[in-house]
């Protein structure tokens, strides 16, 4: 790999190094006529959109992120060069990002991809993916000029900004299997290792935000007139005009998705919290460039540490009128595109970078609050764009009352769990005292355990504190393993999927190619150094008929005369025995991975996240059975991610199985089967995005009541929550939880559930929840109203029994009604009958 700089040189320096002749298959297209050449061919998703700019003369393509998008050609053999100017103006897609491909089969091509969120990356296939985001981290709208250089030996990736001098970046052993015609493919797409459709036109389910990228100036070969046609290509494709600074905007995010919420910012006195700012452009033509920002914050809420994620910038503070500023000039890479709404886009999450994948080159930006006392404050945020400044977005701060000190609580208590998000540490040179400040935060709340991303410096800070960490799966959840771990011929399934490829009596085995892939599991748990293992469990097996699963089959179930595979398809005389024996090879995954983590950590606690039982039919749908998987497990995890921002979300008989009734249902009939015990996972909010809901703490409070009366050790959360979104309220209701599951513990780990041991009355089992628990002569009841109104339930009053709440311990009179507010609970405590005297 070259280590030659870019240097700015004059336009006319920017042609390629031609050879002195010129074959006739050499051409340019600057996109100048009125429509395409007709050498190209459009192949675009349903999902996706592209279009000829004449006055611009360039490609414009659009639509969703995770979607094929492209022009392709067919070129013939012996091309020598292929180039083109590719523009991402907003396009943070990771696998989808615009590229500039070579392509001779599936399994055969080498891909340059413009990623604002990898960087430069090269993918070769067969090879494996070179991540170049050293050399190049790409700016948003910014043209950079990409070109592959083939001869008998190399593949040469030789790349610049269009204006500055190319250098070659990296060379690449030409392969037996690039060789012949190929196809130009110049967009967005992309290639699974197995199970894809052809010429990269795969999309994603997932991700509907909307991007933009420009495509220009591509040479094959040595055309003539090169530098003069290239030259009047990039004049026209130059925008006119600046950007109106009147279109910036900043806000405070999660806050803003509300009315909610959008004027208030929460705080608790003494408590390190985090606050997340984002910003737009509505600017429909101009990305914004040259850009500062200034945020202000009542002195009181002892504002410090402004970053920019991961930007090592240089924060310059003053102090006046009882508020201190800070102020942030940003480097020229930091572009906020056009037409980019990180909030109040009508319609969708478009396009916001705050969700994954975002770009690297523009994170939003987080200031840290430790408020001295409960005095109301404002925080205010501004951009300016070349020295013009954008309009002020102001936002009142409310302290609420210190935090509880953490209880005293059983060695099983399990507490809270959190998965790693994707700002719980950052790079930047304040990153490390960021982390320690979370991570206490967290702690004094109710943190127990962590699960950690491979790669995660999170690891030792968290050990050095106490809280215990698991690895979890860095494969993708769908499938069984990295994409880059493929079967054999013998080893894969009859019927593969695009994720599921392995026979699952292979995996179930731990043989051949996957045995080796969990030896790396098992390395990586060393490495790390991780105390547990959290499989993220959501993968069907693979269909398989071959002579090895009808042998299982046989064996498992004792049908010998089954006529394979006829006889376990659907409406088959077997078919529902091979879905139960479907359910055993997936539980039996779960198994070979635990084996390989323990392996690197005897009786380590092994946790997977997996659908509750028989969730939407899952059983059925994809042989997932929480019953069966969880005999190889310390503690299943089931998850409901109900985002419950309104009370609409309730019911099922309103939102279906997105709703809090239905989360309760899940963890109902999961407790039913699986003798372990069970975390519920939820979440505050899924990661950042301009139309994420965000979980109303009062809803989710009752929700997590009810969770813990039926029997739930402990709660977790996914998603955002290191952003910004565990507010002051949140962090009142965090403590509340980790205290109910303490107070609680001894019944729930030592005792036994018994609703009839007491006739409460008042109680519907709906609307208002009551389950009881026993523990020698003591009882435990918790009632939860999931109503907007307040209740009155009765318990009966025992002579010699004295009954107190839960939670502060405060004396009740069972002869009275008690009042349960509106979407809380009341969790009451009855003693033993006092002894005779």
């Amino acid at each position: 790999m070259m280590t030659v700089p870019w240097r700015r040189v004059l336009l006319g320096a920017v042609c390629l190094a031609f050879t002195a002749w010129c074959q006739d298959s050499d051409w340019l297209d600057d996109f100048s006529g009125p429509e395409l050449h007709p050498r190209w061919t459009r192949d675009v998703s349903p999902k996706g959109s592209l279009a000829l700019d004449s006055q611009r003369q360039v490609v414009v393509l659009g639509g969703d992120e995770n979607v094929y998008n492209h022009l392709e050609c067919d070129l013939p053999e012996g091309v020598t060069q292929v180039q083109a100017d590719i523009n991402n103006l907003s396009d943070p897609s990771a696998s989808w990002s615009p590229s500039l491909i070579l392509y001779w089969g599936p399994t055969a091509y080498v891909r340059v991809m413009i990623s604002l969120h990898y960087g430069l990356r090269i993918e070769p296939s067969p090879g494996e993916f070179i991540t170049l985001a050293e050399r190049l981290r790409p700016v948003p709208d910014t043209w950079y000029r990409v070109r592959l250089v083939l001869d008998e030996t190399s593949v040469r990736l030789v790349l610049a900004p269009v204006g500055e001098e190319p250098a070659e970046v990296v060379a690449l052993a030409r392969l037996p299997e690039w060789r012949g015609p190929c196809r130009l493919i110049l967009g967005k797409g992309y290639m699974p290792r197995s199970a894809a459709q052809p010429d990269f036109d795969n999309d994603h389910g997932r991700g509907n935000r909307t991007i933009a990228a420009h495509l220009d100036n591509v040479v094959v070969g040595s055309p003539a007139d090169l530098e003069a046609r290239l030259a009047a290509s990039v004049d026209a494709a130059r925008l006119t005009g600046e950007q109106d600074p009147a279109l910036l905007g900043m806000a405070f995010w999660p806050n803003v998705l509300s009315e909610t919420t959008r004027d208030t910012l929460w705080f608790a006195e003494g408590a390190w919290q985090r606050v997340c700012l984002i910003y737009e452009n509505r600017d429909p033509v101009h990305s914004a460039k040259q850009l500062r920002v200034d945020v202000e914050a009542s002195e009181h809420l002892m504002p410090e540490d402004l970053v920019a994620e991961d930007l090592p910038l240089p924060v310059r503070t003053t102090r006046s009128g009882g508020m201190v500023r800070f102020t942030i000039d940003f480097p020229e890479t930091f572009v906020i595109p056009a037409d980019f709404h990180g909030v109040d886009r009508p319609k969708g999450d478009q396009p916001g970078w705050y969700g994954w994948p975002r770009s690297r080159r523009t994170p939003a930006l987080f200031l840290h609050c430790r408020p001295s006392h409960q005095e109301p404050g404002r925080l205010r945020a501004r951009l300016t764009r070349d020295g013009k400044p954008g309009p002020w977005t102001q936002i009142r701060a409310m302290v609420l009352p210190p935090l509880p000190a953490p209880p005293t609580a059983d060695p099983r208590h399990l507490g809270l769990s959190l998965w790693e998000g994707t700002s719980l540490h950052m790079d930047g040179p304040r990153g490390d005292v960021l982390l320690d400040r979370i991570l206490r935060q967290y702690q004094q709340v109710g943190l127990k355990r962590l699960h950690l991303h491979t790669a995660s410096a999170v690891y030792a800070p968290a050990r050095t504190l106490g809280i215990h960490t698991n690895l979890s799966s860095w494969w993708p959840y769908s499938s069984h393993c990295p994409g880059e771990v493929v079967p054999t011929a013998e080893e894969q399934a009859t019927d593969p999927s695009r994720y599921a490829t392995f026979c699952p009596e292979i995996i179930a085995a731990a043989a051949g190619t996957y045995g080796r892939f969990l030896e790396t599991l098992t390395q990586r748990l060393k490495d790390t150094g991780a105390d547990g293992f959290m499989l993220d469990y959501e993968c069907a097996p693979a269909r398989c008929f071959c002579e090895r699963c009808r042998e299982a089959f046989v064996q498992r179930t004792g049908h010998a005369d089954v006529d394979w595979p006829k006889d376990v398809q659907r409406d088959g005389r077997y078919y529902r025995p091979w879905i139960d024996f479907r359910c055993e090879q997936g539980a039996r995954y779960v198994k070979v991975i635990g084996e390989a983590a323990r392996r690197a950590r005897p009786e380590c606690v092994l946790q997977a996240w997996v659908a509750g039982y028989n969730y939407n039919n899952t059983i059925e749908s994809a042989q997932i059975d929480i019953s069966k998987a969880a005999a190889y497990l310390t503690e299943p995890e089931v998850p409901h991610y109900t985002l419950p921002d309104t009370y609409a979300k309730m019911w099922s008989r309103d939102g279906g199985i997105f709703t809090i009734e239905a989360g309760l249902d899940t963890v109902r009939d999961s407790l039913a089967v699986v003798t372990r015990p069970l975390v519920f996972c939820s979440t505050v909010i899924y990661p950042l995005g301009a139309s994420t809901p965000w979980s109303d703490p009062q809803l989710l409070h009752a929700q997590m009541l009810a969770m813990i009366g039926q029997g739930t050790r402990g709660i977790s959360f996914w998603g955002g929550h290191d952003d910004g979104s565990v507010d002051g309220r949140f962090l009142h209701r965090l403590a509340a939880w980790n205290a109910i599951l303490a107070a609680a513990g001894p019944y729930l780990w030592d005792g036994r559930r018994q609703d009839d041991a007491l006739a409460i009355s008042g109680a519907d089992g709906q609307e208002v929840r009551a389950t009881v628990w026993t523990l020698g002569e003591k009882t435990l009841a918790i009632v939860v109203n999931l109503t907007q109104d307040e209740r009155q339930v009765t318990l009966p009053a025992v002579a010699g029994r004295v009954a107190c709440d839960l939670i502060g311990r405060q004396a009740l009179d069972l002869s009275q009604a008690l009042a349960v507010p509106a979407l809380d609970g009341r969790l009451v405590e009855i003693g033993p009958a006092a002894a005779a005297p």
